[in-house]
């Protein structure tokens, strides 16, 4: 991945004006099956906070960005909410969590990356946790300005979340285009 990607002005720019997704509130009712209101959660990549914005209506949500013009942009919008510099690979904090959520940022990370991000995770969740991840679906990755997105399939990401979760969905759905992403939620085994 390009480090620099999202510290440059224009991609920053693009990200802050970038439409939300449209299946946002679908992802949401998914999510609010496994996770009771309230609960503590941990945004990875929250960008411009379109969805830190509805995710704080209903738990205790700690956003977090590895980019800081974008977490600045984030803490400005919400400045009564706490906002972490993490990389979605390390997450480097102390803090735990009921949950886990992206949306659409862990297909920034190859599968090593992603198996050592989903490990990570793991150790920042409080016992039981939960997971909640959308990704790209497809076999081929994409690369524009140095960035590389990856798509997965859905086989392939049970594989690589079943280290160390149990799988309670794994399922593809529209967002952008008919078939072109998958939402999975899992949760922490101990």
């Amino acid at each position: 991945m390009n480090p620099n990607y999202f510290e440059q002005p224009e991609n920053v720019e693009k990200i802050l004006q970038a439409a939300s997704s449209q299946q946002l509130d679908w992802i949401m009712e998914q999510l609010k099956e496994f996770l009771p209101e309230n609960a503590k959660l941990l945004e990875l990549g929250s960008g411009a906070g379109h969805d830190f914005h509805l995710l704080s209506k209903h738990y205790q949500a700690t956003g977090s960005d590895f980019s800081t013009p974008l977490l600045a942009a984030c803490k400005s919008r919400f400045p009564q909410s706490e906002f972490l510099l993490l990389d979605a690979i390390h997450i480097d904090t102390d803090l735990t969590f009921d949950a886990i959520y992206s949306n659409k940022v862990l297909p920034y990370l190859g599968l090593t990356e992603l198996e050592k991000s989903l490990l990570r995770q793991a150790d920042v969740l409080l016992p039981e946790g939960i997971v909640c991840h959308s990704f790209w679906h497809g076999e081929e990755a994409e690369e524009t300005d140095g960035l590389v997105k990856y798509r997965y399939l859905p086989d392939m990401l049970a594989e690589v979340f079943e280290m160390n979760y149990e799988v309670l969905r794994c399922e593809i759905y529209t967002d952008a285009a008919p078939d072109d992403s998958i939402l999975v939620i899992a949760r922490k085994t101990d």
